[in-house]
């Protein structure tokens, strides 16, 4: 009897031991599918904005002197070319005198050659605004392309510029200062003065009245001054002589009134094409240019006739005359 008393005490505590396992069990796992599982997520990656510059280099090459073009056309765009040039370059080429810049190709050039060092090519000299067979002073530096973060930039010129306003408004606020102040001592010290002012301006009021009056009074009859002015109008009212027609003025000349046909290092080749064109009616002739031989044709009296010498050239096989001033 107190055997199957125990046996049951123990079946009572194991049974209770279990199931106070399983509770534990349960909520834990309750536990662990209520709790959100918290992750930090990672900032987005901005991507650096960034262009390409070119940066001089005078350290590859750096050139102060004189260049020309020969006036003939070339390929190969803008170019300038030297005796010392060893490889190929990028450079920025500067008119000294205007300071007009541009970026070209630099080659090398056959040396020993007469004229100025520097040799430029038509898309070169048009871009800066040479004539043909004149020297000009030009800078040439190599410059290489360089990759710079355009954000970094903008946020220096940011700064800068917040820099520049804020020392303007200090300059503004203290010329609206002194302004203000001085304002207020001009109107102090105008102010018995303008009281004077309005004294003598009334005094001088009231003695215009007094002789307006006194002249009314002693007007004479207006009807003869009337009778006097007719014949005043009639003798206006008279036709006038017509004015002869004035002829038209003639027309101006032209700001560059000769064709230039080409630039040539042999003048016998210059002098053949000068015959040439003097066969075919044309005013050419052969003008010295520096160590070159210059051909125009002109010069044109009006804008019409050397359109008409530009149209003649064209139909003679030379599309690439220029017009151009001496």
């Amino acid at each position: 009897m107190a055997r199957r008393a125990l046996v049951a005490v123990l079946w009572t505590g194991a049974t209770a031991l279990a199931l106070s396992a399983c509770e534990t069990q349960d909520d834990e796992a309750a536990l662990t599918r209520e709790t959100p599982v918290i992750t930090e997520e990672e900032p987005a990656r901005v991507e650096p904005v960034v262009e390409e510059r070119l940066t001089p280099r005078p350290d590859l090459f750096s050139l102060q002197d004189e260049a020309i073009w020969d006036g003939r056309p070339s390929l190969g765009g803008a170019w300038i070319a030297h005796p010392d040039v060893g490889n190929p370059e990028r450079v920025e080429v500067t008119d000294v005198t205007s300071g007009q810049s541009i970026t070209a190709a630099l080659f090398r050039r056959e040396a020993g050659l007469p004229g100025p060092v520097f040799q430029l090519s038509a898309d070169a000299a048009q871009e800066l605004g040479a004539e043909p067979g004149v020297p000009l002073e030009v800078e040439v530096i190599a410059v290489r392309p360089e990759v710079v973060d355009v954000a970094d930039d903008a946020a220096e010129g940011d700064a800068e510029e917040a820099e520049s306003n804020a020392a303007e408004v200090e300059d503004a606020v203290d010329v609206v200062a002194e302004g203000e102040a001085a304002a207020a001592a001009v109107d102090e010290a105008a102010a018995p003065a303008d009281d004077e002012a309005a004294e003598v301006e009334l005094a001088s009021d009231e003695a215009a009245i007094a002789e307006i009056a006194a002249a009314i009074v002693a007007a004479p009859d207006p009807e003869p001054a009337i009778e006097a002015a007719a014949p005043a109008v009639e003798e206006a009212e008279a036709p006038q002589p017509v004015a002869e027609a004035v002829a038209p003025a003639p027309a101006a000349a032209p700001d560059t009134p000769f064709m230039q046909v080409g630039m040539f290092g042999v003048p016998g080749n210059a002098e053949a094409l000068v015959e040439r064109l003097q066969a075919e009616g044309l005013a050419a002739r052969a003008l010295p240019a520096g160590s070159l031989t210059r051909v125009v044709v002109g010069p044109a009296e009006s804008d019409a006739e050397l359109a008409e010498t530009r149209q003649r050239l064209r139909e003679l096989g030379f599309s690439d005359a220029i017009a151009i001033s001496l």
